[in-house]
């Protein structure tokens, strides 16, 4: 097991990237952990607990081809539900 922590984001993402498990259990609810998706978009199995609300998402859980869909198509949705 390895800690990674306190480092620039691009180092982050390079050592993040030398594991084979992501290992994330907030404490408390967090709707859709970046940390969580960077792993997934880098291959990496995940070991969540409840706390991870898109845990259960099927994009999340499906081929990194829907994964990647589904991020380039929030852009859209966002704009779509905001009020200006």
């Amino acid at each position: 097991m390895k800690v990674i922590q306190g480092m620039e984001y691009e180092s982050f993402l390079k050592e993040l990237a030398k594991c084979n498990v992501l290992v994330f259990h907030p404490l408390d609810k967090d709707t859709a952990p970046r940390v969580v998706i960077e792993a997934k978009l880098l291959g990496l199995e995940l070991d969540l607990n409840d706390n991870v609300q898109i845990k259960n998402e099927s994009w999340l859980n499906g081929t990194h081809e829907e994964l990647l869909a589904h991020l380039k198509s929030q852009q859209e949705s966002f704009w779509k539900h905001i009020k200006l």
